[in-house]
């Protein structure tokens, strides 16, 4: 019988790769557990909750793998959960669950205000940077979302000059399931006139970067909008910073996603660029981020067992 089972390996599902929680007590935590199982539930997947301690704890109240299960439960009765105690520092936990999951997610602790923003930019950050799978960081403040007045939730995706094509597949899924429609955000900005060999006609020059952001965005939804031709998706091309683009559009988001590329010196483990660590830091929805995962897919048969 699935359930509260501490110490069981991570890979003990017999079926389908878990989506991966991470725990620590906290109501943050918890929090990221009710995103979590509700996702868990969405994709048909397991649900494994881990907690990483490198000695023996001793817990006041109620043990946090009891509590996160309970939570789990209440949210998606009937899910299969199981849970587990990882004896290792949870910096190295989590990325190495990572190896064994669908989707890792971690939330933020019980602190509030800028600490708390600090916070969740530095876990999201710890985790994203050496996951090899998606990665989820949920604000500890963070419901089921409204749309607002006059406008649905909806899946926000930021695109940029990078062809972060494994960033829409999950962007563009996460939406169908969740029955909204998708947002891609693709910002712009020209250099100032007169440095190198920018040309003196400011127009012409601003046509040029705003045709380069809608061909990206071309580049992305491309094969997502075939691939899902009743998907909603809506083209939003902004001049301004890409970080402000996104957070505004994220500021009604059920979830925003933002892809994270290879290093390019060769060292293992996605690339966050500047974009994907403002919107750690300071977004108010979701976030997650998905390495580009496309060269390893296309190496062997390895990402055929993650579907």
């Amino acid at each position: 019988m699935d359930g509260l089972a501490p110490g069981r390996g991570l890979g003990d599902f017999p079926t389908r790769r878990p989506v991966v929680v991470g725990v620590d007590g906290t109501e943050g935590a918890l929090r990221a557990v009710e995103w979590a199982a509700r996702e868990a539930d969405r994709t048909g997947r397991p649900l494994l909750v881990v907690r990483a301690v490198l000695w023996n704890a001793r817990d006041t109240g109620e043990h946090p793998l009891t509590a996160a299960t309970a939570r789990a439960r209440q949210v998606a009765p009937g899910l299969p959960v199981r849970a587990t105690t990882l004896r290792e520092d949870p910096g190295d936990a989590l990325p190495h669950a990572a190896a064994h999951a669908a989707l890792l997610t971690v939330g933020t602790g019980g602190h509030h205000g800028v600490l708390a923003d600090m916070l969740r930019g530095s876990v999201g950050l710890a985790v994203a940077s050496r996951a090899d799978c998606p990665v989820v960081v949920v604000p500890e403040t963070v419901g089921e979302p409204v749309g607002g007045p006059g406008r649905a939730p909806e899946v926000v995706l930021g695109v940029g000059e990078r062809d972060h094509a494994a960033a829409a597949r999950f962007a563009a899924e996460a939406a169908v399931r969740r029955g909204c429609a998708l947002r891609a955000v693709a910002a712009w900005q020209s250099p100032p006139l007169g440095v190198g060999d920018v040309p003196v006609d400011a127009a012409e020059w601003r046509l040029v970067y705003r045709d380069r952001a809608e061909r990206a965005l071309d580049t992305a939804l491309g094969p997502v909008t075939a691939t899902h031709p009743g998907l909603t998706v809506l083209r939003h091309t902004e001049e301004g910073n890409s970080s402000h683009a996104l957070l505004t559009a994220a500021e009604r988001a059920t979830l925003l996603v933002v892809g994270a590329g290879r290093d390019a010196t060769g060292r293992p483990g996605p690339h966050l660029g500047g974009v994907a660590r403002s919107v750690l830091h300071r977004a108010r929805c979701p976030v997650a981020v998905v390495p580009d995962t496309e060269a390893d897919a296309a190496a062997g048969p390895a990402a055929a067992e993650a579907a």
